[in-house]
């Protein structure tokens, strides 16, 4: 909501809102698809953890032991929906976005001189956001172009889900996706595309704000639980502090 209200003060060209409009649904569309993939990765693989662990689709005959369900066609393609759209979407759909709003950030995706060059030259116009893209980079927008590549390339799937003898029981062993846990891994992805994606967004339609006007975060405890806006316009110089784009890891929901 806040992005939409920012929208409503940076672009007043009816022809220019519509443009943004339609490329911010995109953007929207892959978030909604990341977030519902990701938490059915994690639901899958919890509840098949506890029935392995509770014995009612694991047994143990003649120490062999034998699995009654098998999640990893289902689980695998969620990992790889979290995967491939989490890329389109921080790649291809925020790009679109950006440079609607005159933010063009492509060395962000290329090769380590490319970027280099374009964070070097970046720091002598814009300091914050240089220091945010080069942090998102090292931190976690590698891993996914990589996985992404990997998939898409047909050099990687996800692995199965293990299963050992432990005593009298069966436990489950998580799949990993470069050298973390699918769970974990998936969730923070999608945590990452979504701050991405408002921060951006934010950062670039306060650039394009009125004279005067600018943009305040508004703090955690303060928001109303019924309007889900995390900034507001704000007038410069007028006693709020203006919001400056800067790199954290806080989850997406308490940031």
């Amino acid at each position: 909501m806040g992005i939409l209200r920012m929208r409503d003060q940076a672009l007043t060209d009816a022809k220019k809102r519509e443009q943004f409009d339609n490329a911010f649904e995109g953007v929207i569309t892959g978030l909604e698809t990341i977030r519902t993939a990701a938490k059915t990765v994690v639901q899958l693989y919890s509840s098949h953890s506890e029935r392995v662990a509770r014995g009612e689709t694991a047994r143990i005959v003649g120490g062999s032991v034998f699995i009654d369900e098998n999640i990893d066609p289902e689980l695998r393609k969620q990992t790889e929906i979290v995967i491939s759209t989490a890329g389109r979407v921080v790649k291809d759909k925020m790009q679109e976005v950006l440079r609607l709003l005159n933010v063009d950030i492509g060395f962000f995706y290329k090769k380590p001189s490319t970027f280099a060059n374009g964070i070097a030259a970046l720091k002598q116009q814009n300091a914050s956001l240089a220091n945010y893209l080069e942090l998102a980079r090292a931190k976690w927008s590698e891993r996914l172009r990589n996985c992404r590549d990997a998939l898409e390339h047909g050099t990687w799937k996800l692995p199965r889900v293990g299963h050992v003898a432990d005593s009298a029981s069966v436990r489950a062993i998580e799949p990993m996706v470069d050298g973390q846990p699918v769970t974990q891994f998936v969730t923070q992805m999608a945590d990452r595309v979504c701050c991405f994606v408002e921060e951006m967004c934010a950062h670039a339609l306060q650039a394009r704000m009125p004279d005067g006007i600018s943009i305040t975060e508004i703090p955690l405890a303060e928001r109303k639980p019924e309007i889900v806006e995390r900034f507001q316009p704000a007038l410069a110089g007028g006693g709020m502090p203006i919001w400056i784009v800067s790199y954290h890891d806080s989850k997406f929901e308490d940031t």
